[in-house]
């Protein structure tokens, strides 16, 4: 009886010993989990005043960085092709001047009217207008969309010859004709451009950069397209700036423009069209009905019916119908 007294004593001693380092094993989990949760949460604020600090206070309200951000993403041009760091003390200011307006129009209990309510209706469209029209073109909107675009408009491209030349511009015919007897003497181009060129390109030796025949005067362009590569205009060719002496360098056909050269020019052209696309598909799917300035209803007229005359003149219809009789 004693023994098993001792035995059963010894069974609940050790049982009562393991349930404590259990539950002291348990404890140290969880507070070693709360310690890890409480450091996430403080890293997540620290991290979120980081990247977005409070950078103004009107009274005892903070302004963050975010809302300075909303105002320069809304920004309508030119101001919206600066970017947010040279516009930032602008930005702040302009956030300063919207909440001591809006602490002051609270005081005066301006939120309270109905005119408040009709332009917050208003605002409220216009924003979930930007949203849906963002949410249309972030799901459309993609690269492989605009990869194809971009295909589709390189079809289109069609080659242009551009040309590579030098000329040397003078005053007079007579300066024209002697640099050209000149050359035929043998003497270079490019020295004599630098000699006696009073065109900008002299001091290059007369150089041009590469250009399509419709980017120089027509009087220019006729001569410099009818020449041979590495011949010179054999007469002097006179435009409304003085008379030049043209030789051709280089003849080339201009290639399709690369992908990462036109990208953002495509981007916004990809975004208008997008646009239109999505108000076509709205229309489309809603019934809308017009009314006119004074409440009543806009009846459009239907498509006339295949042959039937859309003048609607009785002497026209009549004429027409003469006429189809004979």
């Amino acid at each position: 009886s004693i023994l098993l007294s001792s035995v059963l004593m010894g069974t609940v001693t050790l049982l009562s010993t393991v349930a404590q380092a259990e539950e002291k094993a348990i404890a140290e989990v969880v507070i070693d989990k709360a310690e890890e949760v409480q450091k996430s949460i403080l890293s997540a604020e620290k991290n979120e005043r980081i990247e977005n600090p409070i950078i103004a206070k009107v009274g005892d309200i903070p302004i963050y960085k975010n809302s300075l951000e909303i105002i320069h993403k809304n920004l309508p041009e030119p101001w919206n092709v600066y970017d947010f760091e040279s516009l930032f003390p602008a930005l702040q200011e302009n956030a300063v001047d919207l909440e001591l307006a809006k602490q002051l129009s609270l005081e005066k209990g301006l939120d309270k009217t109905i005119e408040y309510e009709k332009n917050l209706e208003y605002y409220k469209a216009i924003i979930l207008y930007e949203m849906a029209i963002g949410q249309y073109l972030e799901e459309n909107l993609t690269e492989e969309r605009l990869k194809s675009y971009y295909q589709e408009r390189i079809k289109e491209f069609e080659p242009e010859e551009e040309r590579k030349m030098r000329h040397i511009l003078v005053e007079t015919e007579e300066e024209a004709k002697k640099v050209i007897e000149r050359l035929g003497a043998g003497e270079d181009f490019s020295k004599l451009a630098i000699e006696t060129s009073i065109g900008p390109s002299g001091k290059n030796g007369g150089n041009l950069n590469w250009a399509a025949a419709g980017e120089y005067v027509p009087e220019f362009s006729q001569v410099a397209w009818d020449l041979d590569v590495g011949k010179y205009s054999s007469q002097p060719v006179k435009t409304t700036y003085g008379y030049h002496v043209i030789i051709v360098d280089e003849v080339r056909q201009t290639q399709p423009p690369l992908y990462e050269d036109v990208q953002g020019l495509l981007e916004g052209e990809l975004n208008r069209d997008l646009k239109e696309q999505f108000f076509q598909e709205l229309s489309s799917s809603k019934e809308v009905v017009r009314f006119d300035i004074n409440g009543d209803e806009i009846v459009e007229p239907e498509a006339p019916e295949e042959n039937e005359p859309l003048d609607e003149d009785p002497e026209k219809v009549a004429e027409l119908e003469s006429e189809q009789n004979q």
